[in-house]
């Protein structure tokens, strides 16, 4: 049964208008007397966002990896089990299928990234019949490294190369909803409140990670998305990204994060430098000038007072016994390491915590073979962010390099010092990174 005058008003933009606006009105009333607890509230919620998704450009398939990475931000399910297993399991049935669906043998070519990647896992087994003291520990450890490799190979098949961009939507993305939940949590704490470290890492306390782990996530997710911003043209885009960088400053003074800092001052040194003449002058001084007036502001005086006051050494001394307990291990097991995840049976100081430092975690973990697999991942991430060029970007390739660069070198500066390389969230974040890097090198195709 047709209407053809309903169709005919329909047509009309008018009347399209005037029916969405009553819609929204019906919407909006709806929740406003029901509020976000209701049913009808709810209702009213799902119906303007499904409304919302309907009426704005549908964006390509790839854009559900960088979303399902606002999954890494839920707490763990169980020991070494989170969330965003669930996405690395599709990925790998998908990669899967769509290797096996090509005609063409190349597809199941990987390349030196192969070679790197079956070292990275072959590896660690070295140590399972030698020095292993519980195999389900092992297992936990190696099932994260596992995931990462899946995640790299799925990235690199699944994302076709003129949309590997929107991988670098993870920094923002996951960036923003981190500082919404970390200012929820520190609502109403002031800064001196969260400048001992058993209340800072009280009142930081995502179920995720904490202090100094959130800082580190937060600078990466700001070197993607610096990065993300100047290859966007978007005008809305741009501003979307901006704003997620606000928020991520604003959580991220909060936190007093040293190592973050220092890793955030190598990444702009680094784009000062290599941009030079009146750029870089320009920059700095901006830079200095930003400096000073954070230092007079609370959360300033009291990020400054970790790096001067001599009772903040502590945990930097800390860190020297930790590192020593590190090498020990490496000389009681200098080729297989004490094995992944094997810290609660080593007794020494050190017990399940990292090293806090990426080199000495490959060193006490998996020995001398370790070490040489870590020095490979950083001569082949370098190599491949000094090789970048992005084909639709008009933006200087020097820029896009320079920004790749820094980006590499402020991740191997903020490694030194903070458990980061070895953790699920923030490795995942680099495994996004380093997808899209080779997605954008010369001989790509």
């Amino acid at each position: 049964m047709r209407f053809p005058g309903l169709e005919r008003t329909l047509e009309r933009p008018g009347a399209i208008r005037a029916g969405l606006a009553v819609v929204a009105l019906a919407l909006i009333a709806g929740f406003a007397l029901a509020g976000p607890v209701a049913t009808t509230g709810i209702a009213a919620i799902l119906v303007a966002g499904i409304g919302c998704a309907l009426l704005l450009p549908r964006p390509p398939l790839a854009a559900l990896w960088p979303a399902c990475g606002l999954l890494l931000l839920f707490p763990q399910v169980g020991p070494a089990i989170y969330v965003f297993d669930a996405v690395v399991g599709v990925a790998l049935v998908a990669t899967i299928l769509w290797t096996w669906d090509r005609a063409d043998e190349r597809a199941w070519n990987l390349g030196p990234a192969g070679l790197l990647a079956a070292a990275t896992l072959l590896v660690p087994l070295l140590a399972v019949p030698i020095v292993v003291a519980s195999f389900r520990s092992f297992v936990g450890g190696y099932k994260i490294a596992v995931a990462f490799v899946i995640m790299f190979f799925a990235l690199r098949r699944l994302v076709p190369r003129k949309d590997a961009q929107l991988l670098l939507w993870i920094g923002p993305l996951v960036g923003a909803l981190a500082s919404i939940q970390l200012l929820v949590r520190t609502a109403g704490v002031g800064a001196v409140s969260l400048q001992r470290l058993t209340l800072r890492n009280f009142h930081s306390n995502l179920g995720w990670g904490k202090s100094n782990y959130i800082a580190a996530i937060l600078v990466f997710c700001m070197f993607l998305s610096a990065l993300l911003l100047v290859l966007e043209k978007r005008a809305w885009a741009r501003g979307v990204i901006v704003v997620a960088c606000l928020l991520m400053l604003r959580s991220f003074v909060m936190l007093y994060s040293r190592t973050s800092t220092v890793a955030l001052l190598v990444f702009f040194l680094f784009l000062i430098f290599a941009r030079g003449g009146r750029t870089a002058l320009t920059a700095g001084t901006a830079a200095l000038v930003s400096a000073l007036l954070f230092a007079v502001t609370p959360f300033g005086a009291v990020l400054l007072s970790r790096f001067t006051d001599p009772t903040e050494l502590l945990s930097a001394k800390v860190r020297f016994d930790i590192w020593q307990s590190a090498i020990e291990r490496f000389q009681r097991h200098p080729w297989t390491g004490v094995g992944l995840n094997q810290g609660k049976y080593q007794m020494d100081i050190m017990d399940v915590d990292h090293a806090h430092n990426t080199f000495l975690d490959y060193l006490s973990e998996q020995g001398v073979f370790g070490v040489a697999v870590y020095v490979a991942l950083l001569v082949a991430i370098f190599r491949v962010a000094a090789r970048v060029r992005v084909p639709s970007s008009k933006v200087d390739h020097r820029t896009i390099r320079a920004l790749c660069l820094a980006t590499t070198t402020a991740v191997v500066v903020n490694s030194m010092a903070e458990p980061t390389w070895n953790a699920y969230v923030y490795t995942m974040l680099l495994v996004y990174f380093l997808a899209w890097l080779t997605h954008n090198q010369p001989e790509s195709a």
